[in-house]
């Protein structure tokens, strides 16, 4: 394999470990401070037992488990004392499908769930408890005590309220005659808005500072993650107004600006009821509407990144189905479109798959960068695909849901990609210029030395033969920039400055010594990296501009040292030299283009400032001679 390649292949295994180690690396810095909950084997038939348990020691505790479920009663605290309940059932999950007495429960109706918590607890013990979303409307007592609440609890759809927002609430463990060091957490469940309605998520209980902390966390993840969609919106944006042509970035703005609101709206809104409140069936619209565009500018995004058929199909069988999904929540309520919710996870899976697909296509096309998004794919496949049985209770975990984090951390990726993409710019820019710098080798030069071959040949053939090869490797060197990029092993550099003052030697004889004082290691290094064309074009003008004009012609000292940090180079000669108003000119781009001194050292005092912050150092004297020396970092 060339070196060149061997160097590319390096640099995209390298991009690809730093991918995913950004991905992993923001997940863990976004769940460091989350307690997970812990599992309790006691919750069953109802009761929950924490005789031995002391929840400032043991941490949160998920309430998972068997709940007594009385449906289409809403009970008091007193009443589920003389009552049976019609069933136990396993929380989290929702009531759809649920047999009592050979009946099926509806997805609308309503309910009670109760759990006996059986404790040594000291009573006036206060204890948190972290409450996510249940649908569509829920009251939750302890014992007789209402202690949280969403919407409004009703036996139809005319008394119901329907309202999504997660809560944290505190209360004193009672203290009565009846509870006998026990109490009930009681929870009235009323859907009439939503396609499901139950027990959606895991509720949580522990020591009330931390209940409250881990829900302030809560909130602060979610801003960061909404900000993050938020400026990365922004930061693309800027990208397109400055650079239209790439459309693919409009297109991923997009994507992060619709991402912010479907995070927001699963979140129940936190962010956006800062600014004005959202009620239920606005909620359900934005975040539904969200998600589905979501996808179809994310296809888009791909799309003009890796063009082909497929993709071309995909985005436009996507397109018809966002249509037709926007029009569903237009004109119909969330009870009647979230029937279609497995239907919707079903298709984004696909999505997913297919956008893996567009991604290999385009990995066989071998477009830039491929690799890293294709891997990001994967992991986001992967996170949703586990989230999705999260959220539908196929699986329970006591892990927070990822799919947010793991496209923030994509989002990572793409602006780590633009700034590839930055570079690479900016190292063609260079190459351009280099090749520009290139193609100003004189036309004389080419003429003059192929007359000396000839001139050479008639009297001495091997000293003509040893020119040719010298000519020969000279211009391979010279035009071997583009695959090696704006830095080069300094061997390259001292190799291609001899081949040419060989040949200069060779052409004026007694006229041009240029003698080299390097130090032996630096000859043979192709570790150490420095500017391509620096040291040779520096040498042509100290020979053309300073000795070549003398008629007796002159010396140029070449040398190149290496101290602990710095590669010094320097180039002097003995020649006319420069006085001060020449100096300046030499130094005003302008003005030197305008003298037609040498071709490029504007363009490498450039360079070395871009790279190094510090450029060429002249010293000339009139009538005596110059010298140009400069610095390269190790």
């Amino acid at each position: 394999m060339p070196k060149v390649q061997a160097t590319t292949l390096k640099k995209q295994r390298l991009l690809f470990v730093l991918g995913i180690g950004i991905i992993a690396l923001f997940i863990i810095f976004m769940t460091s401070g989350t307690s997970f909950p812990q599992d309790k084997s006691q919750l069953s038939k109802g009761v929950l037992h924490l005789n031995d348990s002391d929840l400032t020691l043991d941490g949160n505790l998920n309430l998972d488990g068997e709940w007594a479920f009385y449906w289409n009663q809403l009970l008091s605290y007193h009443e589920l004392q003389t009552k049976t309940p019609d069933l136990f059932v396993e929380i989290p999950n929702v009531w759809n499908g649920y047999q009592i007495n050979g009946q099926q429960c509806a997805g609308q109706g309503y309910a009670t769930y109760a759990l006996h918590v059986q404790t040594k607890l000291p009573a006036g013990l206060i204890v948190g408890l972290q409450l996510n979303s249940f649908s569509s409307a829920y009251q939750l007592y302890i014992n007789e005590k209402l202690v949280a609440s969403n919407g409004r609890v009703g036996k139809n759809n005319f008394e119901e309220r329907p309202e999504y927002r997660p809560q944290s609430v505190v209360f004193a463990i009672p203290d009565t005659a009846l509870s006998h060091n026990s109490f009930d957490i009681i929870l009235h469940v009323s859907n009439f808005n939503h396609a499901t309605g139950g027990f959606w998520k895991t509720i949580y209980m522990g020591n009330s500072a931390t209940i409250l902390a881990e829900h302030e966390l809560i909130i602060a993840q979610a801003f960061f993650i909404l900000g993050m969609f938020f400026f990365t919106g922004i930061f693309f944006i800027f990208l397109f107004f400055l650079r239209q042509e790439l459309t693919y970035t409009i297109y991923f703005a997009i994507v992060c600006f619709l991402g912010a609101f479907a995070v927001d709206m699963s979140c129940q809104a936190i962010a956006t009821n800062f600014i004005f409140k959202l009620n239920y069936y606005w909620l359900n619209f934005i975040w539904y509407a969200s998600t589905t565009w979501i996808w179809f500018f994310w296809l888009l995004f791909l799309h003009t990144l890796y063009h082909s058929k497929f993709s071309k199909l995909l985005l436009t069988i996507y397109l018809c189905i966002s249509i037709f999904s926007q029009i569903l929540y237009t004109f119909t309520k969330p009870v009647f479109y979230t029937r279609f919710l497995y239907i919707w996870y079903a298709i984004e899976i696909v999505t997913l798959i297919g956008t893996a697909v567009v991604v290999l296509i385009g990995i066989k096309k071998k477009n830039d960068w491929v690799g890293l998004n294709l891997i990001c794919i994967v992991i986001l496949l992967t996170i949703y695909l586990y989230d999705v049985l999260y959220w539908t209770n196929i699986v329970n975990h006591n892990w927070i849901e990822f799919s947010a984090l793991a496209v923030a951390a994509f989002m990572m990726i793409q602006i780590f990609i633009q700034a590839l993409r930055v570079k690479q710019f900016y190292d063609e820019k260079i190459a351009a210029e280099l090749s520009f710098l290139q193609s100003q080798i004189k036309p004389h030069f080419l003429y003059n030395t192929l007359n000396t071959f000839v001139s050479i040949s008639r009297y001495d053939v091997d000293k003509a033969r040893n020119l040719i090869i010298d000519f020969s490797e000279y211009l391979r060197r010279s035009f071997d920039f583009k695959s090696l990029g704006q830095l080069v092993p300094i061997e390259n550099e001292i190799l291609l400055a001899q081949y040419y003052t060989q040949i200069e030697q060779i052409r004026f004889e007694d006229r041009c010594n240029v003698v080299f004082d390097i130090d032996l290691d630096l000859k043979t290094d192709r570790t150490i990296r420095v500017p391509l064309l620096v040291l040779q074009p520096l040498i042509e003008n100290a020979l053309i501009h300073g000795i070549l004009v003398k008629s007796e012609g002159g010396r140029v000292d070449v040398s190149i040292k290496k101290n602990a940090k710095n590669i010094i180079f320097s180039v002097q000669d003995n020649g006319v030299g420069m006085d001060s108003k020449c100096l300046e000119m030499l130094r005003s781009k302008d003005l030197y283009k305008e003298k037609k001194l040498s071709v490029g050292i504007a363009n490498i005092d450039s360079r070395l400032h871009k790279l190094y912050g510090k450029g060429l150092q002249i010293q000339s004297t009139l009538g005596v001679g110059t010298l140009i020396t400069w610095q390269v970092r190790v």
